[in-house]
């Protein structure tokens, strides 16, 4: 597996956040990227998988139609795209109730746009 890019690299190519939930209900989310076959949209399997792992997906990064991959799997030569996505676990809200601190990859969802790294609580 050749690596051609790494995730923060990426951000350049991002083209759009797309929000499955309100970002404006929540005072942070976190943020993390994932490797995806695909430059806009997440599969139902893809989503399940980190579902899976237990976090909710709150909202994800579509990336523009001429971005390059970010790494080719040589084997299968399967084409891998990093993308941010913004997320929450079970009970991170409630784990982090009444204290002034959150998670070191807590972004404010409001601060989040294409191409640039949202702004830490």
């Amino acid at each position: 597996m050749a690596v051609i890019m790494r995730p923060e690299e990426c951000l350049e190519y991002e083209k759009e956040i797309i929000w499955l939930d309100d970002p404006s209900k929540y005072p942070w989310v976190r943020q993390g990227s994932t490797d995806l076959f695909q430059k806009q949209g997440i599969s139902d399997s893809r989503m399940s998988d980190i579902s899976k792992a237990g976090h909710k997906i709150i909202g994800y990064a579509n990336l523009e139609d001429d971005a390059p991959p970010s790494f080719i799997d040589k084997p299968t030569g399967n084409k891998h795209y990093w993308r941010r996505y913004f997320y929450l676990t079970d009970k991170d809200y409630e784990n982090y109730q009444g204290r002034t601190c959150c998670p070191i990859e807590a972004v404010d969802p409001l601060s989040v746009t294409p191409k640039k790294k949202g702004i830490v609580p």
